[in-house]
């Protein structure tokens, strides 16, 4: 799915808004059948100085605040092939060709920041 634009999030039993906030274009990872804490972004950035670069980004938002838990925006640009959930240790992979992103969820307020290897 691709979000662009005003995001609202509604509380599932109550229908109260819950937050809203406005993105750029992003695809919004799904890991289904989990129910990950989180909203995961992933998004191609260009470089201002040399427009013919281009890199990955991704940034976790928390489902309950709309905050951001954590960005990064200089990932080699890759195919995202396959991601898993660990919901024990709390942590997201993300694997693609050449490139292995790591989100880490562990902390009582989901606010690890995000991490490339």
């Amino acid at each position: 799915m691709t979000i662009r634009g005003k995001v609202l999030a509604f509380e599932k039993k109550s229908g109260k808004l819950l937050w809203q906030r406005t993105f750029q274009p992003a695809s919004v990872l799904q890991l289904t059948p989990h129910q990950v804490p989180c909203l995961i972004l992933v998004s191609r950035t260009r470089d201002r100085v040399n427009p013919n670069l281009h890199s990955l980004a991704i940034e976790a938002i928390d489902n309950k605040t709309g905050e951001t838990l954590g960005f990064h925006d200089e990932i080699l640009t890759d195919r995202l092939v396959f991601a898993t959930y660990d919901p024990e240790d709390r942590r997201i992979s993300l694997v693609a060709h050449r490139t292995r992103i790591n989100l880490d969820l562990l902390s009582e307020t989901i606010s690890a920041p995000l991490q490339a290897q």
